[in-house]
């Protein structure tokens, strides 16, 4: 298996109300929506932030020869 791992991301994940920004919870993991449709990828937020927005990372899965399900791998 390939991963492509891209901590420069523009992309910021909010959590709870949309009336006051939030960090997602460290482990939080983002595989729809704002991830392409014809490609393997999903964020992962890995720690808390102690001041400011988290960042999230962005994985993009290059070469699958495991087969597991996604879930599994994320």
């Amino acid at each position: 298996m390939y991963v492509n791992t891209s901590k420069r991301v523009n992309t910021r994940l909010f959590a709870g109300d949309p009336s006051r920004f939030q960090n997602p919870a460290p482990g939080t993991v983002i595989d729809a929506d704002i991830t392409e449709k014809d490609t393997y990828e999903f964020y992962l937020v890995s720690v808390a932030a102690r001041q400011g927005m988290s960042t999230p990372t962005r994985y993009s899965i290059i070469y699958d020869d495991i087969k597991d399900s996604p879930h599994k791998i994320e």
